[in-house]
């Protein structure tokens, strides 16, 4: 019961990085600063999300939505977890 409790609240917050794409003021996008990161491939993506245009930036964030919650939610509903 608890794993189905935390894989919607993940799903939910894919849902709300999904909102904040589409929704967010271009002044907050402005605003994003990413700390360190842990690997090369994450530095990547965040050297690229810092210096692309808002709409890019917009594009990525909500992608980065979609597979996450479209990640849980695949394994909400197989049940695989």
């Amino acid at each position: 019961m608890i794993a189905v409790i935390m894989i919607s609240l993940m799903i939910l917050i894919g849902l709300f990085l999904m909102g904040a794409a589409l929704f967010a003021k271009k002044r907050s996008f402005e605003k994003i600063f990413i700390s360190g990161s842990d690997n090369i491939i994450a530095g990547i993506i965040a050297i690229i999300f810092l210096n692309a245009p808002i709409k890019i930036q917009r594009i990525m964030l909500f992608t980065f939505g979609l597979l996450w919650s479209g990640g849980f939610a695949y394994f909400l509903i197989t049940g695989k977890y």
